[in-house]
């Protein structure tokens, strides 16, 4: 496996921080490096946010994510802010009720934002595009980020997150 640059990124308040958190745990399950950074400065809530992770399985010399192989947008600041460091070949997963990335090989719209309020969490959107990542690349496990999941979550707010995991996977074909 080569060396994967992940960057999460978005509004304050969509659980980037989380969500990368939880991608980075599981590649750990499942037996790779990780490594995993965030920002968001005093914007903290509806601000720009961002949250990379760095995967391989080799040591990881560099943590933080410059040229990111795959770009999640969760806004149209986000986007702005970040697709031109898309790395040449490199997957954007936007949310198509924030951005309008149009049509491009490598280039994969969702309604994340909507799926989530459908599910009445909207602030589980961050783990929603966690679902659509893990369908579309298999860098990790669905169980390994169940796993993950719920090492970080209280009981009271599993269910609800799974739930957007779960339906970021449909969404992607992968569940």
């Amino acid at each position: 496996m080569k060396e994967w640059q992940v960057l999460l990124s978005g509004s304050g308040g969509q659980g980037l921080g989380l969500a990368g958190k939880i991608l980075a745990e599981a590649a750990l399950y499942r037996g790779l490096y990780a490594a995993h950074s965030q920002s968001y400065g005093a914007r903290a809530r509806g601000g720009y946010s961002d949250s990379g992770v760095v995967i391989g399985s080799e040591s990881i010399i560099f943590p933080l994510v410059e040229t990111p192989n795959l770009l999640l947008t969760l806004s149209r600041e986000a986007y702005d802010k970040n697709v031109h460091r898309l790395a040449p070949r490199g997957i954007l997963i936007f949310d198509a009720d924030a951005v309008n990335a149009g049509p491009a090989e490598r280039r994969h719209g969702f309604a994340m934002t909507r799926a989530a309020r459908q599910l009445g969490n909207e602030k589980g959107v961050a783990l929603l595009g966690l679902g659509v990542i893990t369908a579309l690349l298999g860098i990790v496990r669905p169980e390994d980020v169940e796993k993950a999941i719920a090492g970080n979550l209280p009981p009271g707010l599993l269910e609800p997150n799974l739930r957007c995991y779960r339906r970021g996977l449909e969404m992607a074909g992968g569940g």
